[in-house]
């Protein structure tokens, strides 16, 4: 019998999990609406690749000023107060833009403060999945929740971001988006008891942000399988944050068609997410939810390795610049790199969604509950600690270096970086956490 096929009917039938997922539908639909129009239109103003860096430097900065804090707030206050505030700061927030004239750094000031509103929303997902599930069926829901993340991406970024950027206009872009939110706000009210009871919650109340992240990384580091998850969700994201601005670049110096063809070139990886997040939770009791995070981590890197070695692929196979395998070649009205390129992003889109599955699932099954806020929190920080430099140091190579050396170095970097982070290099002590809940 087909696992996966049985299981997913089964979450959906639960009504409050099935309005969780909706609205979190909604949500990613938003953002990652939000994220790609937000890239077009800083572009739209000024095609300097600087810009663009400093767009990604705006959603990372407040994720390290704030993060934690984040945190400290999912883990003091009820879940849906938290889900259902978040959506609705973000349609005022888009509301004041419209009210602007536009300039470029309302860009900035906009990308900051949805940055700054995410650092609540996200843990706040995260800790509310074991209330709306039971502890052997996180892994499914988790696996679900991702697959409405890749649903997000592929609507939000590849549908309608850019046909209402195309038709309508911005500020009809801008407008859309602030219905979307405030329908994900409206529908994750209706969700009841997205908190778990916490009995040592009381002796808690008041901590600082660097108790919150001693916590956190003490909670992580007391079990090697979630220090281990931490740092595969950590260079996984920077590589992705990397990965970003660079395909624009890639799809016009590389594959050779124009930059505004990149998200239908790289959509076809949404096919590997969805692939992945379906086979997940099966892979997932072949070998465990740790060592599959390992394994799809390494498969992740290979990816992104053989897309710097795109055009070295075409002269094997292809002629000109044009397939010499007549059933590709007939299959793919494009040219040989477009087609390589495609064959490639899909396994990276298969092992980022098993990693993102798996990895929060070792996370959330291994630590306790009233610890989950801070957990997710710190792990969110420590990624975009570790991204930040790299991510400008990405920016400055590109150009003198080009796209296809970065790539090969970002794989390198991300593989270097999981070898040798053992334990001993974060400040916290482990100690003895609280029984998983």
């Amino acid at each position: 019998m087909n696992r996966t096929r049985g299981v997913a009917p089964r979450l959906l039938d639960e009504p409050r999990f099935r309005r969780f997922c909706l609205a979190e539908l909604l949500s990613q639909v938003g953002d990652n609406a939000f994220n790609y129009g937000l890239l077009i239109m800083v572009v739209a103003r000024d095609e300097r690749t600087i810009f663009s860096t400093l767009l990604l430097v705006a959603f990372i900065v407040p994720a390290l000023l704030i993060g934690l804090i984040g945190g400290i707030v999912v883990d003091h206050l009820p879940r849906r107060l938290v889900l259902t505030t978040v959506p609705l700061v973000k349609v005022a927030l888009l509301m004041l833009y419209l009210l602007g004239t536009g300039d470029l750094w309302h860009l900035y000031v906009l990308a900051a403060t949805f940055s700054a509103c995410r650092q609540f929303y996200g843990p706040a997902v995260a800790a509310a999945v074991p209330a709306l599930v039971t502890g052997t069926r996180l892994v499914s829901a988790t696996a679900m929740l991702n697959l409405v993340t890749a649903a997000g991406q592929a609507i939000g970024m590849a549908i309608l971001a850019p046909l209402i950027l195309k038709l309508p206009g911005e500020k009809a872009f801008v407008a859309a988006l602030a219905l979307i939110f405030f329908a994900g706000g409206v529908r994750v009210a209706t969700v009841p008891a997205l908190t778990l009871p916490t009995p040592d919650y009381a002796g808690h109340r008041r901590r600082g942000i660097g108790t919150a992240l001693s916590e956190g990384l003490r909670a992580i580091r007391a079990d090697r399988a979630s220090f281990r998850a931490m740092v595969q969700l950590t260079f996984t994201s920077m590589s992705i944050l990397i990965l970003f601005p660079l395909v624009p670049l890639f799809t016009h110096e590389v594959v050779g068609l124009d930059t505004e063809d990149s998200v239908f070139l790289f959509t076809p990886a949404v096919l590997g997410v969805v692939a992945g997040l379906r086979l997940s939770e099966y892979l997932a009791g072949w070998l465990g939810p740790a060592r599959l995070a390992t394994v799809a981590y390494l498969l992740f890197l290979m990816g992104i390795t053989a897309l710097g070695f795109v055009e070295a692929v075409v002269g094997l196979v292809a002629d000109e610049n044009t397939l010499n395998v007549p059933m590709l070649a007939a299959l793919f009205d494009v040219n040989a790199a477009a087609v390589v390129t495609i064959v490639a992003v899909m396994p990276i889109g298969f092992a980022y969604a098993v990693i993102l599955s798996s990895a929060r699932a070792v996370l959330t099954q291994r630590s306790a509950v009233e610890l989950r806020g801070r957990v997710f929190a710190t792990q969110v920080t420590i990624a975009n600690l570790v991204a930040l430099p790299p991510l400008v140091t990405a920016g400055l190579l590109t150009d003198p270096l080009g796209v296809r050396a970065v790539l090969v170095g970002v794989a390198t970097l991300s593989f270097a970086g999981s070898i040798l982070a053992p334990r001993r290099f974060w400040w916290a002590r482990p100690v003895a956490t609280a029984a998983v809940h």
